[in-house]
């Protein structure tokens, strides 16, 4: 899978942070589990996902492509979609 809810959560972290370990620290997972999810985003998406800037006196970062911020907004945007209509469709087995 390209994307879902724990991927989207680290890809707004990231996007929030400027950081990957930062993103990672916030969401209680290690670093390392961090970059092998982005590294698997990037490998199987149409573009990269998540560039980083390497560390230094100059300091690291990591920033969302305009395809990252793309794929989060579309994921939120789907995510949302289903969520309602499975609250629809409770409501209606709930209240026939």
């Amino acid at each position: 899978m390209l994307i879902g809810d724990g991927r989207a959560k680290l890809l707004d972290a990231i996007h929030r942070t400027g950081s990957l370990s930062k993103a990672a620290s916030e969401l209680k997972i290690s670093y390392k589990k961090a970059w092998k999810l982005i590294k698997s985003i990037n490998e199987n998406g149409q573009e990269l996902a998540v560039v980083g800037n390497a560390g230094g006196s100059g300091g690291g970062g990591t920033q969302l492509t305009p395809y990252g911020l793309h794929l989060l907004g579309a994921f939120n945007s789907i995510n949302e979609s289903c969520w309602k209509h499975l609250n629809d469709k409770f409501c209606e087995f709930h209240n026939p």
